[in-house]
């Protein structure tokens, strides 16, 4: 009987284990030490609300439009956060875009898909148009 309680002492255990390598490495992924310096650098680049809005109906791959409603750009989707109750500030729009998606949606994040300038223009669009 101990050596039944063992076993499954020992499989609890690397369960959790497991468990935990997985949170902490996605973790990890998310916050690679190179994303604070992109995040600075879009946040000092002259933006284009009118070029994000191209970006955020056309350009992206999904677009933004098909997940998060923004009026601004006749975006309508239930799909996830909807921009206009949020409002965003240009900062978290940045983080979100450059960190591969914002938890606990587990949204695509677009970090090799956008150039800093059209993470910038999403942003200034976004922070800019949403309510």
């Amino acid at each position: 009987m101990r050596h039944l309680y063992t076993q499954r002492l020992a499989y609890a255990v690397t369960a959790v284990c497991l468990t935990a390598a997985v949170v902490f490495g996605a973790i990890a992924s998310r916050t690679d030490p190179g994303t604070g310096d992109r995040i600075s650098q879009v946040l000092e680049l002259e933006a284009d609300p009118g070029a994000g809005a191209e970006v955020y109906t056309d350009l992206a791959e999904p677009s933004c439009a098909s997940c998060h409603s923004l009026a601004a750009v006749d975006a309508d989707s239930d799909r996830a956060t909807d921009l206009d109750e949020l409002q965003p500030d240009e900062r978290r729009v940045v983080v979100s875009l450059v960190t591969d998606g914002v938890e606990p949606h587990a949204a695509q994040g677009y970090r090799s898909l956008l150039s800093d300038q059209q993470v910038a223009d999403v942003a200034a669009l976004v922070a800019g148009r949403a309510g």
